[in-house]
C-alpha cells in the first residue's frame, strides 16, 4: 500500500450470498479499484462502520439469507490500521429485522444501530458496549417505538433508518422514517446507555420520511426519502437542540418520475453537501453558505448505474464513491473542490447489490 491509496469497504446485501462485504484498494491518482479482500463472517451484509481510532470494524447483516426479513445481527472485527485486514471477533443479535445502520461514539466504547422493522413490524434502536479486546457485550439499550404518520404504504409503523452520534459524543440522533421525527438521546458513555433528551424529538414535515443525516460545524443536514428534500437545521451542540432553517428539493425542478432520496454527506472541506437520488439515479450537489449554513443547488451528477443507495467521500475530499445497489456497481467520481461538481473517473467495480460504502485511509 502507498500513501496515494485508500481502501473502500462495500457491504453486499444480495440474498443468500456468502460474502457480506468486499474490500477494494482504491487509487487516489486514478480512481481505479482492485479487490483485495472479502468478509464472510456476516453475510449477506447491510451496513458497516469503523471506530474513529481505526481499531475495530462493524458489519450488520442477517442471521439467515435475507437481510430484510431475517433477524438481524451485528458483527465485531479487529481492524489493522496499516493493512485494513479484519479478523472476526463475535456477533450479537440486534432484536429486529433489517439492521440498516451501525455507528460508534467518539471513544469507541459503544456501538449503536437501528432495526428498520421487527416482529411487530415496528423498528428499534440498540446499543452494545465494546470490551477492551473489541468484542460486543450484552445490549445496554433496546428501544422499540410505536406510532406512524400519513403515508399508508410506508408509515403505518415506526421505522428508524439511522442513528448517529454528534461530533462531541454527547448526543445521538435517530431518524424515524415511519413517524417523521428525529429522536434525540443523551449519551451516557459510562453506563453505555441512551436516554431520551428533553425535548425527546424534532418533528419534520408529515410524509417526508427522514432517512440519513450528517453534521457540519454548526448545522445538521437531513435527507428525506419520501419527500426527496434536504432539510437544514441549526445545531446547538451544547444543548443538543435542532432548529429547522431551510428545506430544498434534491431533484431537478422538471423531474416527474418516481425517486427516493437515500444518503447524505458533507464534504471534508465543509463547503458542499451531497445527496443521492434513487430513481433519478443522481448525486445532488449543494453549496453551503459559510455564514448561514444554508444551501444552494449546484447541479446533479448521473451515477452511471441504478439505485445509488449509499456513497462516501474519501478523507482527502478528492473522490466520491457511489454504491449502485440494483446495477451491482461501485463507481468513482472526481470532486472539484472549488465548484463541488463531480466528474466520472472512468473506473468502477462489480459488487453484488451494494448497500453501504465507506472509505478508510491507511496508516502508512
Amino acid at each position: 500500500m502507498t500513501s496515494s491509496t485508500l481502501l473502500t469497504y462495500v457491504a453486499s446485501s444480495k440474498t443468500g450470498h456468502d460474502t457480506g462485504a468486499y474490500v477494494l484498494e482504491t487509487d487516489l491518482t486514478s480512481g481505479a479499484f482492485r479487490q483485495v479482500d472479502t468478509i464472510t463472517a456476516i453475510a449477506p451484509g447491510q451496513y458497516l462502520a469503523f471506530d474513529r481510532q481505526k481499531r475495530f470494524f462493524y458489519l450488520t447483516g442477517a442471521s439467515g439469507g435475507d437481510v430484510e426479513s431475517t433477524q438481524g445481527r451485528v458483527g465485531a472485527f479487529t481492524l489493522d490500521g496499516r493493512t485494513g485486514r479484519t479478523t472476526f471477533l463475535n456477533a450479537r443479535l440486534t432484536g429486529g429485522n433489517s439492521p440498516c445502520y451501525v455507528t460508534t461514539d467518539g471513544s469507541g466504547r459503544l456501538v449503536l444501530g437501528v432495526n428498520y422493522s421487527g416482529q411487530n413490524r415496528s423498528g428499534s434502536v440498540w446499543a452494545f458496549p465494546v470490551s477492551e479486546d473489541g468484542r460486543l457485550g450484552e445490549a445496554t439499550t433496546w428501544l422499540e417505538y410505536e406510532g406512524g404518520s400519513i403515508n399508508p404504504d410506508r408509515q403505518v409503523e415506526s421505522h428508524p433508518h439511522m442513528i448517529e452520534v454528534d461530533p462531541d459524543s454527547r448526543f445521538a440522533y435517530a431518524n424515524d422514517l415511519g413517524t417523521d421525527k428525529i429522536l434525540i438521546y443523551d449519551l451516557d458513555l459510562t453506563a453505555g446507555r441512551l436516554s431520551p433528551h428533553e425535548p425527546p424529538s424534532v418533528a419534520i414535515a408529515p410524509g417526508a420520511g427522514p432517512r440519513h443525516l450528517d453534521f457540519s460545524e454548526r448545522q445538521v443536514y437531513l435527507i428525506t426519502e419520501l419527500a426527496n428534500t434536504l432539510v437544514v437545521f441549526d445545531h446547538d451542540r451544547q444543548r443538543g437542540i435542532l432548529t429547522q432553517r431551510q428545506t430544498v428539493s434534491t431533484l431537478p425542478d422538471d423531474f416527474r418520475g418516481e425517486s427516493y432520496a437515500a444518503d447524505v454527506h458533507v464534504a471534508p472541506s465543509g463547503r458542499f453537501v451531497y445527496g443521492s437520488n434513487r430513481g433519478h439515479n443522481s448525486i445532488a450537489i449543494f453549496a453551503i453558505d459559510g455564514q448561514t449554513g444554508e444551501v444552494t443547488t449546484v447541479g446533479h451528477q448521473p451515477v452511471l448505474g441504478d439505485w445509488p443507495r449509499s456513497f462516501a467521500i474519501d478523507p482527502s475530499g478528492k473522490l466520491l464513491i457511489v454504491a449502485n445497489q440494483r446495477s451491482s456497481s461501485v463507481v468513482s467520481f472526481w470532486v472539484d473542490e472549488t465548484t463541488g461538481r463531480l466528474t466520472p473517473t472512468g473506473h468502477s467495480a462489480e459488487v453484488p447489490e451494494p448497500s453501504c460504502v465507506k472509505t478508510l485511509a491507511l496508516d502508512n
